[in-house]
């Protein structure tokens, strides 16, 4: 959740040579964009949310459908939210995230969600691990958790995750003779 009033200007972006979804808009006078990439290598989702002129206030939680064969168990502690499940008489689960944000403070609310106040920049490192493997969730997510102490820059990880895409990307070509419409999708 974003602390900001209406949005226009909306616009979506999918780039599939570099791998990576853009979500942008505005929101009280100011810029907001969120990216995302699926980093193939790292075993991770990173997203990034940021505003170019203002700090903002973000609440940042996990959450599943309720599901009465489904227990779950939330935790928060600095730099890491995870939720835990166990389905009866099926699969354990992990949802992961860790977080890293520039300026600003951050504080946990009542229901466990991380409150970001006045930042600049927001990073998530998103993780799951289910006990299908050899291991338990909690594990399998600790293999592939970063060590970053600060925030870790956006650039060099769009880099990396750029270069193990394109291993993967470009090997089919499809071209539909369509007229682009250049408006936001809000105004379509």
């Amino acid at each position: 959740d974003f602390s900001h009033g209406p949005v226009h200007g909306y616009r979506r972006e999918l780039n599939f040579a570099s791998g990576e979804a853009l979500v942008s808009y505005t929101s009280d006078r100011y810029r907001y964009s969120r990216q995302y990439v699926a980093h193939l290598e790292k075993d991770l989702i990173f997203a990034r949310f940021c505003c170019e002129d203002e700090p903002f206030t973000a609440r940042i939680g996990l959450d599943r459908n309720p599901d009465s064969l489904c227990r779950l168990e939330w935790n928060s502690k600095e730099g890491l939210l995870s939720l835990d499940g166990r389905i009866d008489k099926g699969i354990e689960f992990r949802l992961e995230t860790q977080y890293w944000f520039d300026g600003g403070t951050s504080r946990f609310d009542a229901n466990g969600c991380v409150v970001i106040d006045k930042t600049r920049e927001i990073v998530l490192a998103i993780n799951t691990g289910t006990s299908v493997c050899s291991v338990t969730p909690e594990q399998e997510c600790t293999e592939s958790r970063l060590k970053f102490l600060e925030l870790p820059n956006w650039d060099d990880l769009l880099a990396d995750h750029v270069e193990k895409h394109r291993t993967h990307y470009g090997g089919m070509s499809l071209e539909l003779p369509l007229k682009e419409i250049d408006l936001p999708t809000d105004r379509r």
